[in-house]
């Protein structure tokens, strides 16, 4: 059984916000600009919007991926110095 988290308004926007900024970006030529009042519009477009996506959910960042480890327990060899 699948249950999904109540989304806000707010969130919903700014989802909505970076898909149709990533959409313009990608689909129109004269928006990957930059003008005198506001700049680079990629980054109005699609990297503010995500920027304040990621803030809305506390900044999470994700956890780096376990170390390998072999079959016998231990971490997997590294690179062997060879004397000349």
């Amino acid at each position: 059984m699948h249950t999904s988290k109540k989304v806000s308004p707010f969130e919903l926007a700014l989802r909505r916000t970076l898909v149709f900024g990533f959409i313009l970006v990608v689909a129109v030529p004269q928006v990957r600009v930059t003008t005198d009042w506001l700049g680079y519009l990629p980054m109005w477009l699609v990297g503010m919007p995500a920027v304040m996506l990621w803030a809305l959910h506390g900044f999470a960042v994700p956890k780096a991926p376990a170390p390998y480890v072999s079959a016998f327990g231990h971490r997997a060899p590294q690179a062997v110095r060879v004397r000349r």
